[in-house]
């Protein structure tokens, strides 16, 4: 798209982002703007740009809501569907720029974690930065293709093993655990059907990837790991990863509650999406990862007790070294005057080399509208969830992530 129609529609945007912000919308999750100890270009955290992600999400759907009500196009079935469905069209113009940056910091992260230092491009402009936020910011008038590079550096601890794949891999990896974070968040407080577009986008972006390079032979990420697969007799093509990321999505309990909720949209005005369970148990999402060990899926769900619940995964490396990872928390959710304080819990891992790993988070109300987060994980290198979200590794076996986040809620 042009740059000029791209800063209009970036413009339109901001405008309505700006005047409907601070409104109540019923059944959607609360809108929050936050700052996160991971935005620090030395920490680059996978983990707080999904959270950034979601609240750019929830400005979207502000817009949303509000040109249904202000523009009287949620009065009936017939608008309300014109509306989701010029939304459909449009909202990625401005989209398209968080979803590159979440695809660069996935590898990036993967640098920081062995000490060394990341810096991102587009193409198009050719400036480098440190910091995914100032290339973020440029995407939104610049769009195109991007990449992400290294400064001459020296590993700061010993080298973890496959680190070679985790970086390779960790763009698609990163785009599939952005929509982890949208079936966290749908599963406790709710979510919003204008996300569906990058909940699919996050889902479907390693088998877009392995179009858009005719399956690793125009180079880029799939190709340097079709080699190293390749190197090891793993015996994986571009195909198998192609059709693992397409099964995630259409596998996946909460790509047909978005479903269900679009129906509920267009013929009740309600645009909230809630998560698809039978009985106490929430029905199960399907992941699907590129791991050192070779393709993965993971399965999850949780076990439902009110305004708690108790995630379950499993994860199988099904093409390559198979290894078995399970793991099994605890989430709460409470309740202030004006906003949900969800999230708070823990949650263990263990697969079957024997690595381990935990993650908790504490969620608290400071005030009505305002709320602090803090976390730490601990992961050996050799667990599927350590490979692709230690922070920090301390050694070539362990490593960990810190950290700290206050939130404002509209």
């Amino acid at each position: 798209m042009p740059a000029r129609l791209r800063l209009y529609f970036l413009g339109v945007f901001c405008t309505a982002s700006f005047s409907v912000w601070g409104e109540d919308r019923a059944g959607a999750a609360a809108r929050s703007f936050s700052i996160d100890s991971g935005y620090l270009p030395s920490l680059a955290s996978n983990r707080a740009f999904w959270k950034f992600g979601i609240e750019f999400e929830g400005a979207g759907s502000a817009v949303f809501d509000g040109l249904g009500e202000h523009l009287g196009l949620g009065s009936n079935g017939l608008t309300r569907a014109g509306l989701a469905i010029g939304t459909y069209f449009l909202w990625p113009t401005v989209q398209e720029a968080y979803f590159v940056a979440n695809h660069e910091l996935g590898h990036g992260s993967r640098l920081v974690s062995v000490g060394l230092e990341p810096y991102y491009v587009w193409n198009s402009k050719g400036k480098e930065h440190s910091n995914i936020f100032s290339f973020f910011i440029e995407g939104l008038t610049t769009g195109g293709g991007a990449y992400t590079a290294n400064r001459p550096g020296n590993y700061s601890v010993p080298e973890p093993s496959a680190w070679y794949l985790s970086i390779a891999a960790g763009g698609m990896n990163n785009s599939a655990m952005f929509a982890e974070a949208l079936e966290d968040r749908i599963a406790l407080q709710g979510g919003h059907i204008m996300e569906y577009i990058g909940y699919v986008r996050g889902k479907q972006d390693a088998a877009d990837y392995v179009d858009s390079t005719a399956a690793g032979q125009d180079g880029g990420d799939v190709e340097k790991i079709l080699d190293y697969y390749a190197e090891r007799d793993r015996g994986i093509t571009g195909s198998d990863i192609k059709n693992g990321s397409n099964i995630s999505r259409w596998a996946s309990a909460t790509h047909w509650a978005y479903g269900v909720a679009a129906v509920r949209y267009v013929f009740g005005g309600d645009p909230a999406v809630r998560p698809l369970s039978l009985g106490a148990f929430k029905l199960p999402d399907v992941s699907h990862f590129i791991m050192n060990a070779g393709l993965s899926y993971k399965v999850r769900t949780a076990l439902l007790a009110g305004e708690a619940q108790y995630p379950i995964e499993l994860e199988y490396v099904y093409k390559g070294e198979k290894i078995i990872e399970a793991s099994v928390g605890y989430r709460g959710l409470r309740q202030t005057a004006k906003s949900q304080v969800g999230m708070s819990g823990y949650q263990f891992y263990l697969n079957s080399t024997g690595a381990f790993g935990i993650k908790a988070q504490r969620d608290t109300a400071l005030s009505e509208s305002l709320n602090a987060s803090f976390g730490a994980s601990v992961y050996q290198a050799n667990l599927l969830e350590g490979q692709r979200n230690i922070a920090k590794y301390l050694s070539s076996n362990l490593g960990y992530e810190v950290w700290g986040r206050l939130s404002k809620v509209f």
